[in-house]
This record gives structure tokens, C-alpha cells and sequence, in this order.
């Protein structure tokens, strides 16, 4: 009986050891800000919720606009505060998790994603108390976001070839970028309105990152690669009447969302990655991660 071939080695390590998850980051935006006083509510909510939750750092994010003079030149304008973020740290100064919450935005951010069920945990003690409050003062919603970084890396090359860790048919990456060996970008994008209802349309954005290549401490080289994936319900389109959210009913409906936009944000990826980095990483399972 004839032997079957040896599989070779995978070149490139997720980044984690069960899943390739760097980055994510859930997000809901209202179709305008909230008032002052609301925004004080809200954020003496998120500090509630915080404590409660081990994000003991509080910040004031601060904007700044920029103008351009004749006579002056370029003029930094401190326009205040755009919002507040409670976060929590690692030891390496890192964040490991982020509640962000803005006049028109509730986000959700964590460096130690482990599960897509950790997520609806932190959707429903985090996020979906202030979505609820936001909903009576603003019942329209601009997007609600999901989006995902994936990364991949190599040790000890300088010169490397990614095109394994891509499905030879995959219609995300630009064909003409997968034998490049030197830093590269490939960023693709298009709606869907095959999934839209009748006021909302679902943004895709897969974009693919590969930097210059760095020397760690004691000179190995290190390549990585970042897959970005972002899913997006948009809610305000040119000629549809704006859907109207319930503060009572939004929660079921937001829930509803980010699992449809989770399922798809893997089935993008499916698109991508060929069928041994799906398994090294799960996801030639069902999309539980």
C-alpha cells in the first residue's frame, strides 16, 4: 500500500495558541450626539458598570481640530472632551479591555478575546444598559460594528512568501499582492445589500497588513501579518426612511445584529485563510470563536 505524502509543517503561528484574535472591537453609533445632561448620565452609568466589571481606569479623551491660516499657518484648537474610556491594564502597559463611551458612540474593546460567548457577556453587562439609555433621547441608529484582527507570525526570516496562508481562490486579497515580499497592503471593501432590509445595508471591509520585518532582542528576525476583518449594519442610506429603535425593544434587536454579524465575520474569514490555518486556529468548526 502506497504511504500517504507527509503534511508539510505550517510556516506562520496565530498569534495566540488556540485562535489568531489580537484585536476586537463592538461598537454601537447613534445618528447624532446626546445631550450634555444625558451624556452625564451615561457616563455615571459606564462608571457604575465599570466597578463592576475589574475596568478601574477612567479617561478623558480630549479632540483636537486643526485649521490652516495664510498668515498663522497650521493652528491646533482644543475642541474638549470626545469622550470617556474605562479601561483595564496588563502588566506590559497594554489594554486588556476598554469600555468607550462617547456622545454618539458605545464601544467595546478587549485584547484578551478568548470566546464569541465571553463577547455576549460583556454585550449584555456593558453595552446594552447604555445603548438602552442612549435610545430615549435618540431612537435612530447609525451602525452597529463588529470587527476583528487576526494576526500570524514568522521567526528567523527576513524574506518572506504569505501566499500559503491564503485560499488560492479568495476574492478579499488583490491577487497581485500574494507572492510580494516586502511590506504590503491589500484593503477591499463593498456592501451587501443581498442581506439588507429595507432601511439597512452591511458595510465589509477585509484589509491584509504586512510590515517590515524587526529584529527582536538578540537579532531574530520577526514577520507578522494582520488580517482585519470589519462588519458593519448601516442604518441611514439616501432615500430610506430611518428606522426608529425603542429603548425597550433595542436590546433583543442589537443582540439579534451582532450574532448575524459575528456568523458573517467568520464566514468572511473562511474566505481567506486556507483550509490548514483553519485548522490550526478552529475554524474549520462552527463559528463558536
Amino acid at each position: 500500500m502506497k504511504k500517504p505524502k507527509p503534511i508539510a509543517p505550517l510556516q506562520f503561528e496565530p498569534v495566540n495558541s488556540e485562535h489568531s484574535i489580537e484585536d476586537f472591537f463592538l461598537a454601537v453609533r447613534f445618528s447624532r450626539p446626546l445631550s450634555e445632561n444625558t451624556h452625564i448620565q451615561a457616563v455615571a452609568l459606564g462608571r457604575r458598570l465599570s466597578a463592576d466589571h475589574d475596568l478601574p481606569a477612567e479617561t478623558l479623551q480630549a479632540g483636537l481640530a486643526i485649521s490652516v491660516d495664510a498668515l498663522s499657518g497650521i493652528q491646533p484648537h482644543n475642541i474638549g472632551s470626545t469622550g470617556t474610556y474605562f479601561r483595564r491594564f496588563n502588566p506590559k502597559g497594554g489594554i486588556d479591555e476598554e469600555l468607550r463611551i462617547e456622545r454618539n458612540l458605545i464601544g467595546y474593546r478587549t485584547g484578551v478575546y478568548d470566546r464569541w460567548k465571553g463577547i455576549v457577556e460583556k454585550l449584555e453587562v456593558l453595552i446594552l444598559p447604555l445603548v438602552e439609555l442612549y435610545a430615549k433621547e435618540v431612537p435612530i441608529l447609525d451602525s452597529a460594528i463588529l470587527q476583528y484582527v487576526d494576526r500570524f507570525k514568522i521567526k528567523g526570516k527576513s524574506d518572506v512568501d504569505w501566499s500559503e496562508i491564503f485560499r488560492s481562490d479568495t476574492q478579499w486579497v488583490v491577487s497581485g499582492m500574494l507572492q510580494t515580499r516586502t511590506a504590503w497592503h491589500s484593503h477591499c471593501g463593498r456592501f451587501e445589500d443581498s442581506t439588507a432590509k429595507k432601511g439597512d445595508r452591511r458595510l465589509v471591509n477585509v484589509n491584509i497588513d504586512v510590515g517590515e520585518s524587526t529584529a527582536m532582542l538578540g537579532g531574530e528576525q520577526l514577520n507578522s501579518l494582520a488580517i482585519l476583518t470589519l462588519c458593519s449594519d448601516n442604518f441611514i442610506r439616501p432615500g430610506a426612511t430611518p428606522i426608529l429603535f425603542s429603548s425597550t425593544t433595542i436590546a433583543s434587536s442589537l443582540r439579534a445584529r451582532f450574532d448575524a454579524l459575528h456568523v458573517r465575520s467568520k464566514e468572511i474569514l473562511k474566505e481567506v485563510l486556507s483550509e490548514p490555518y483553519l485548522e490550526r486556529i478552529g475554524m474549520d468548526k462552527a463559528p463558536s470563536i
